[in-house]
């Protein structure tokens, strides 16, 4: 009889502590969120990665942590649910990460993408003209500083059909340009125009801007393409007539 009061009781403490677990992992709703990020200069040269604010943001609350010498990044206790991050640091244009889902699974959310962001661009543009020749469309841009080819310096360029067009406001935007020269020509045919929705005799807008090597673009919750590094010191927008 008392072995088998033993045995009850030892039963009874093993129901009780799978219990106190359960109950444990239940009120657990936070855990931790991590990752990597790799830091360049404005021309896409290697830069340390230490030092990178990241944030993880929803409408009610906010979480940081900082990278180490190595681009980790880990932020702390963060209360499980949907977030964005934001990468900032000094010099560098803000990134951001949308649509992170932070979830119970038992261990703390790993996030796959390790961005390679540059410091802001610190190319100018005081001069930008063009011309339309044939079926040819020529644009030459002055940067300051002068590009040259042991200097490369990149350039992104925005269209529209309005004259209000920015980097902020287009229809479209071109690949990031290199420009080994100043001044630089770069030319786009109609053809380019036409398979980016626009006819021949329609006015279009273009605006020049100074970018870096990588552009830290992202999509915003619009699904509108942010680019934080640009540089604003930029003339008034052109227009042209497509052939």
């Amino acid at each position: 009889m008392k072995n088998v009061w033993i045995l009850f009781l030892s039963a009874l403490l093993i129901s009780v502590s799978y219990s106190c677990i359960d109950n444990m992992d239940n009120d657990i709703n936070e855990s931790d969120i991590y990752g990597y990020v790799s830091l360049f200069d404005e021309f896409g040269l290697k830069t340390d990665n230490h030092s990178m604010f990241v944030s993880a943001v929803d409408s009610v609350s906010e979480a940081s942590g900082v990278s180490d010498v190595y681009g980790m990044y880990q932020i702390n206790d963060v209360p499980f649910g949907t977030y964005k991050l934001v990468f900032e640091k000094p010099g560098f244009g803000t990134y951001v990460m949308n649509g992170i889902e932070h979830v119970a699974n038992g261990k703390p959310t790993y996030i796959p993408v390790i961005p390679m962001l540059s410091e802001k661009s610190t190319t100018t543009i005081p001069i930008l003209t063009n011309k339309v020749s044939g079926d040819t469309i020529y644009l030459t841009v002055v940067t300051d500083p002068p590009a040259t080819t042991r200097q490369n310096r990149y350039i992104r360029l925005f269209f529209d059909d309005k004259a209000s067009v920015s980097d902020s406001t287009y229809k479209n935007y071109s690949k990031l340009l290199t420009a080994y020269k100043t001044p630089f020509t770069t030319y786009f045919t109609k053809d380019y125009f036409y398979e980016t929705g626009y006819e021949s005799g329609q006015t279009i807008y273009l605006k020049a801007y100074g970018d870096s090597f990588y552009s830290n673009a992202y999509y915003d919750e619009d699904s509108i393409k942010v680019f934080p590094n640009i540089n604003h010191d930029t003339p008034d927008a052109l227009s042209f007539v497509l052939p």
